[in-house]
């Protein structure tokens, strides 16, 4: 199959919006789901920086401190599912980027603090 460069800005998921960082991370149905599964809800998000700031205000204080490794795995995996889609024509399940984003925190968390391993480990048995 012969690579070609994208010529519309449309999502590949076909829910018909412009694709954008925001759409791609929380917009998209498709998105919201991944989240959704992991019991995170990205419903009021206006903009990344909600992300960043007020999901961090909604979680357990015990995971707090591990919340942007936590969201940059999932953000990370939502990304590469999406490439998969553009690049190979593969839509991989939700529930299956969900698990990659665990497995992902389970790789990532042996480079973490210890403190911060343990804020890990609570996500992953979540």
């Amino acid at each position: 199959m012969k690579q070609q460069i994208l010529t519309s800005d449309e999502c590949p998921f076909g829910c018909n919006s412009s694709e954008s960082a925001l759409h791609l991370a929380v917009l998209c149905p498709r998105s919201a789901l991944i989240f959704q599964y992991l019991g995170l809800d990205v419903s009021n998000v206006q903009d990344m920086r909600d992300l960043f700031t007020d999901g961090k205000v909604v979680i357990a204080p015990n995971k707090k401190n591990v919340w942007v490794v936590v969201l940059v795995a999932i953000l990370w995996n939502i990304w590469l599912a999406r490439n998969r889609k553009v690049f190979d024509d593969r839509n991989i399940p939700h529930i299956v980027v969900a698990r990659q984003c665990t497995e992902t925190l389970k790789l990532w968390s042996s480079r973490l603090k210890k403190n911060e391993r343990q804020a890990a480990d609570q996500w992953i048995e979540d």
